[in-house]
C-alpha cells in the first residue's frame, strides 16, 4: 500500500507484519527500509525510523553523501523509459549536489501550490549554471533572495500525485552535480 495513505498506526502494522514474514521466511529482518513507490511523509519517515531499520530509500533522483537524512536516500529510477547505457553512465557519474534547509521539509505537500527552497552549499563550484526542473512542468525559474538561497515560486497549483523535482548543474569532464526530491500532492 502507500504507506501516506493509511493511518499512521496502519502503516505500522503493515512494516512489522512485512519485517516478521522476513524473519519467519529468511532468517533475519533487513535493516534497510525502502517505502513502497518511493513515497513517504515525515510521519512515515519517524515511524519507520521507531521501527529499528538504519536507514530508508525514496525513489528521487539524487546522488546520495555525507550528512544527508539517512531516512531520505536517493535512487535514480531505471527502467524501460530511463534506463539505457546512457543514462546509466550518467547517473554513475553525478556528483551530490549538497543543499541544506530544504523547504517543504515534509514530502507530503498539504499546501498547493508549494513553496520551494534550499540552501546550496557554498563548497559548490560555479552555482550560475544551476538548473532545476518540475516533472509534468518543465524548467523552472530560480530566485536567489540572498547567497547560496534559492525559491522557487509558482502561481498555479500542482496536478495532484506525484511530482519529482530535480536540480543540476555541470561539472568537469562532463560529469553533473544532480539534486532531487520527490514530492506529493495529494487527492483531496
Amino acid at each position: 500500500p502507500y504507506l501516506h495513505a493509511l493511518s499512521l498506526h496502519d502503516a505500522a502494522v503493515d512494516t512489522a507484519k512485512a519485517s516478521r514474514r522476513w524473519e519467519e521466511e529468511l532468517g533475519f529482518r533487513p535493516d534497510y527500509y525502502v517505502y513502497p513507490y518511493g513515497e513517504y511523509s515525515l510521519a512515515v519517515r519517524d515511524m519507520i525510523k521507531k521501527q529499528g531499520f538504519k536507514a530508508a530509500f525514496g525513489q528521487q533522483s539524487s546522488v546520495a553523501y555525507p550528512g544527508m537524512d539517512f531516512f531520505q536516500i536517493p535512487r535514480f529510477s531505471l527502467n524501460e523509459n530511463y534506463g539505457d547505457l546512457d543514462r546509466f553512465k550518467l547517473i554513475a557519474n553525478a556528483l551530490p549536489l549538497p543543499v541544506r534547509d530544504v523547504l517543504p521539509e515534509d514530502p507530503y505537500l498539504l499546501q498547493n501550490p508549494p513553496y520551494v527552497g534550499f540552501t546550496l552549499d557554498s563548497s559548490v563550484p560555479d552555482p550560475g549554471n544551476l538548473n532545476c526542473f518540475v516533472s509534468r512542468l518543465g524548467k523552472v525559474d530560480l530566485l536567489k533572495p540572498m547567497d547560496n538561497r534559492y525559491e522557487i515560486r509558482f502561481d498555479q497549483p500542482w496536478p495532484t500525485g506525484r511530482t519529482r523535482l530535480n536540480c543540476t548543474l555541470p561539472a568537469k569532464g562532463g560529469r553533473w552535480y544532480w539534486w532531487g526530491v520527490q514530492l506529493l500532492i495529494p487527492e483531496k
